[in-house]
Order: C-alpha cells, then structure tokens, then sequence
C-alpha cells in the first residue's frame, strides 16, 4: 500500500526529507504505525504521530502511542505527519 507521510523539524532532516512536503511510502498492507517508524529509522519515543489530519483525525502522543497503535492499522492513501515530541518554536 502507498501512504503519504510528512516529517517536521528535525525528523525531516534525520530522514533526508523536505519539512514543508509530503512523500510517499510503499508498506505492507497490514502495517502499523510503529512499521512505518521503524522504515523511516524513528524512535517512537520521540514523536507525536497523527494519521489523516483534518480528516479522520488520530493523534497519537508519546505517552499512549504504544496503547493505541496496535488498535491502528494503516490504509490505503492514508496520511500521516510526524511531529518530533519537542519541536521548539
């Protein structure tokens, strides 16, 4: 499956991304947001996730991501952006 990933702050240069654009990624069909942490080499200890923005919102902070991303699976045209935990500004 393809999702649509955005990394912002510091996540985006570890990863070699651009801040202010999305990107695709290609993942299995069951996957789980700590799968796509682990492709992108991001401790989850260090994010705040939230899959479809503005859509069909999740947010997922550091203290429940582990609670709550086995009950997630990943779609389809799904977009997730990654926030580092302590972003400053």
């Amino acid at each position: 499956m393809i999702i649509k990933v955005r990394l912002f702050g510091y996540l985006a240069k570890h990863c070699g991304k651009d801040p202010f654009n999305e990107f695709e990624i290609s993942l299995p069909g069951d996957s789980k947001p700590e799968d796509l942490l682990k492709l992108l080499g991001i401790p989850e200890k260090e994010i705040l996730l939230v899959v479809n923005p503005g859509g069909r919102e999740k947010v997922l902070t550091v203290s429940d991501v582990h609670d709550k991303q086995d009950k997630i699976e990943l779609k389809t045209n799904d977009t997730i952006w990654i926030y580092p935990f302590l972003d400053g500004g």
